[in-house]
């Protein structure tokens, strides 16, 4: 990779209560590291936008613990504008919000993941009814949403082998047209 031209602050966003460090801007990044320890102006990464490369740094008056585990490890993820691309966690609230974590996921074992990154909707159409409604069975190969990655739609089925083949979704985790990371739940099920 060429020496980066400039350096670009990350944006800070928040999503379910949490505090994420964004893209500035669309192309391909790459994380310096999986978890980065962050203070003002650290390098997180490197954006790759038409050729040239540009440092992606923590923004002023943020510092922590960057988590970048829902990208792919350490290779070129397209990203778009505003994207989260890690989260950060403060250091006084780092073991607080992990153990707070950990008692989440023992509850909520079962959910869906994203299987990439993009926006989703819910609805094959604004005026027509969601794909999968809470409290509805779900069956593999079951479409339950449409992913949205630069202008192109895929559809997100319910396939992963390693989930029952039928289950009852009981909560979205997510709304539609919001933004989702890959690897990110989507929605909490019942087998």
């Amino acid at each position: 990779m060429t020496a980066p031209r400039r350096t670009l602050p990350a944006l800070v966003t928040h999503l379910d209560n949490q505090t994420w460090l964004a893209s500035p801007g669309v192309g391909w990044f790459q994380p310096a590291q999986s978890v980065v320890v962050a203070t003002t102006e650290t390098v997180l990464g490197h954006l790759l936008v038409l050729g040239v490369s540009h440092a992606i740094t923590v923004p002023p008056g943020q510092s922590g613990v960057v988590d970048f585990s829902t990208l792919a490890d350490a290779t070129f993820t397209a990203v778009s504008y505003g994207m989260p691309l890690g989260r950060l966690r403060t250091h006084e609230h780092a073991t607080t919000k992990d153990a707070a974590s950990n008692a989440h996921a023992s509850t909520t074992a079962n959910v869906f993941k994203a299987p990439q990154s993009g926006r989703i909707y819910l609805r094959p159409a604004p005026d027509k009814p969601l794909f999968a409604s809470e409290q509805t069975v779900i069956s593999r190969g079951q479409v339950i949403g449409l992913l949205e990655v630069m202008k192109s739609f895929s559809r997100i089925t319910y396939d992963d082998a390693s989930l029952p083949a039928n289950v009852t979704l009981t909560k979205w985790l997510i709304q539609s047209g919001d933004d989702v990371s890959r690897g990110q739940p989507l929605f909490e099920f019942m087998p």
